[in-house]
């Protein structure tokens, strides 16, 4: 696919019915014009601009139009390189997946073999094959490893998946290995990050929170970014358990430092949740429409228009809030974040049992069949469903038969 220096002079040069002997005229011997199109001697660079110049000659110029000098130098390893990356995508890696694998291992370009696996395993995160990704993704790392490459971003990126997956016990123990390959005090810090993250979304609030407050007392020696995130999960576990006021200072002394500013999409946004949970309604409208105005991915937004809808169901106004609940099912149900599933789920059923329409509840639960089915939802996250539905439940004194039957039915699939 891919041609030697050697086979493009010979190329041209029968394109042309050129003589070996004429390059004599030029300064090049015919035998060793023919070691060079046999790949038996590699010119310095210099000669291999003087052959080119001799073709230009020769050819009256047309060699210009068959190759420039730039792409005549090029070896095969730089062409298949220069080849990757001009097909290397992950929308046409489905498709060219076998060809690219091919001409990888032909000119033993390893670190293109790992990113094939590695692209192939987030096509198939971003479409909810979960089985296919982590499948993909632990062939790449099995790749590096043997081929002595650094795995830590490959563990890193595994871990982060796997999590959103909702597949947390796996990632945190592909976080805990990219520790050990860490060269940087930076990478161990984005690590920490991401573990308490994971932490926190499994539930386990207190290892979180041990490892924040680690975090947070060196907080002029770690990232911004690092800094902030740990911060909204502490204002999220403290809002929790119900010291709402305490977690809302935490939020207002970020919104004070101008540093903070390129995190005000995910400040803002839980500052709406915080007056949600404190029943200031009005005052969450207000500032989740602000939060709104600084999201930018269509997930990030819908989780917003989520909140929002959330208030007007704290309102009462429930019209309202199936309309966002509805504009937002399909971003939501369609993305790789199995916490926004989830959340989506808490919000809908809730909904559909405040206003006692029992046959939706039914369609929900259909809904998230399929979705394990497909492995689109772990069964774990549907048990955590199922828990939250019943906990808002057991609120109610007494149920009708109707409630019961759906609520038995919702529990038992």
């Amino acid at each position: 696919m891919f041609y030697t220096v050697g086979e493009k002079i010979r190329q041209v040069r029968q394109q042309f019915h050129l003589k070996q002997g004429i390059f004599q005229h030029f300064g090049i011997t015919q035998h060793y014009l023919s070691m060079i199109e046999t790949n038996k001697r590699q010119p310095p660079e210099k000669t291999l601009i003087d052959i080119y110049d001799a073709l230009v000659t020769l050819t009256e110029g047309e060699m210009r139009s068959l190759y420039t000098l730039d792409e005549f130098l090029k070896t095969p390893e730089e062409q298949a390189r220069e080849f990757f990356e001009q097909r290397l995508t992950i929308d046409t890696i489905v498709d060219q997946y076998d060809e690219l694998m091919s001409v990888a291992k032909q000119y033993n370009l390893t670190s293109y073999m790992i990113q094939l696996d590695k692209l192939l395993g987030q096509y198939y995160f971003m479409r909810n094959d979960g089985q296919e990704a982590v499948k993909h993704f632990q062939i790449a790392i099995d790749r590096a490893i043997k081929e002595d490459i650094n795995p830590y971003h490959l563990y890193q990126q595994f871990g982060i998946m796997l999590r959103k997956l909702g597949r947390y016990v796996e990632s945190i123990s592909k976080l805990s290995i990219a520790i050990g390959y860490a060269k940087t005090e930076e990478q161990i810090k984005e690590i920490d990050a991401l573990l308490i993250l994971t932490y926190y979304q499994m539930g386990q609030h207190q290892l979180a929170l041990e490892m924040i407050n680690q975090l947070t007392s060196k907080a002029n020696i770690y990232p911004s970014k690092h800094y902030v995130k740990a911060i909204l999960i502490k204002v999220e576990i403290l809002r929790n358990n119900g010291l709402i006021l305490e977690s809302r200072d935490y939020l207002l002394a970020l919104l004070d430092e101008p540093e903070y500013e390129p995190y005000l999409k995910h400040i803002y946004h839980s500052l709406g949740w915080n007056y949600i949970a404190n029943h200031e309604y009005s005052k969450a409208l207000e500032i989740l429409k602000k939060a709104f105005s600084y999201r930018e991915s269509d997930l990030e937004k819908a989780l917003t228009l989520l909140l929002i809808g959330a208030v007007y169901f704290e309102m009462e106004e429930y019209e309202e809030a199936q309309s966002y609940y509805t504009q937002i099912k399909s971003t939501i149900l369609s993305s790789w974040s199995t916490n926004s599933k989830k959340m989506w789920f808490d919000k809908q059923l809730d909904l559909y049992w405040r206003t006692k329409q029992m046959d939706k509840v039914v369609l929900l639960q259909q809904e998230l069949k399929e979705l394990v089915e497909t492995e689109a939802l772990p069964e774990d996250t549907v048990n955590q469903i199922k828990k939250t539905f019943l906990k808002q439940v057991s609120t109610r004194t007494s149920l009708s038969e109707e409630e019961y039957s759906s609520l038995y039915n919702f529990l038992v699939f």
